[in-house]
């Protein structure tokens, strides 16, 4: 439908049962994404799917974001996770969680839109990121999506290090000219 899903998962915790987790359930979003084309839907049946599939401790926090550029709507759905940034019509927006992480008692999930003339930037992250130690000084999230050459820095900077949990960053950047 000429739309765009991004997406960022994370099971709570350490270990094997939260990477097994988190593995079974990147499953069940590709297996959906291919079935459902609404965003509405393929969340409502993701919810449903994770009630079965989560035992009662454990949680999934998540970030998801479809982009329809057709009719300038960003719809998201955040649970667990650190803000994600988005810059549009020139303005720097901090895209705030709507739910809480999902868990084996989770109904729904709330989805916002955000509308928008021009979309020019996006970064989605993992708590990682911002709870690495080097983040404090250099890498944080506002700086990322500001300085591409300091997000590439950044990459070989995180490869380099044993950090202490995983670093996802999504980063989406409209490379085509303003609209006048």
């Amino acid at each position: 439908d000429s739309s765009i899903l991004l997406y960022i998962i994370d099971g709570m915790g350490h270990g094997v049962v939260p990477a097994l987790t988190t593995f079974a359930v990147a499953g069940v979003i590709r297996h959906y994404i291919a079935q459902y084309s609404d965003f509405e839907g393929l969340m409502q049946h993701l919810v449903h799917t994770l009630q079965g599939l989560l035992d009662e401790a454990e949680q999934l926090s998540f970030t998801f974001f479809n982009i329809d550029l057709k009719s300038k709507e960003l719809k998201y759905s955040i649970g667990g996770m650190y803000p994600a940034l988005v810059i549009k019509d020139e303005e720097l927006l901090n895209v705030k969680g709507n739910n809480i992480p999902m868990m084996s008692f989770t109904q729904e999930v709330e989805i916002d839109t955000i509308t928008f003339e021009y979309l020019d930037k996006l970064l989605l992250y993992s708590d990682g990121l911002v709870e690495e130690e080097v983040n404090n000084e250099l890498f944080h999230p506002e700086a990322l999506i500001a300085d591409e050459m300091l997000l590439s820095s950044s990459f070989e900077v995180f490869n380099n290090r044993s950090n202490e949990d995983d670093i996802t960053i999504v980063y989406l950047d409209n490379l085509e000219d303003e609209p006048s």
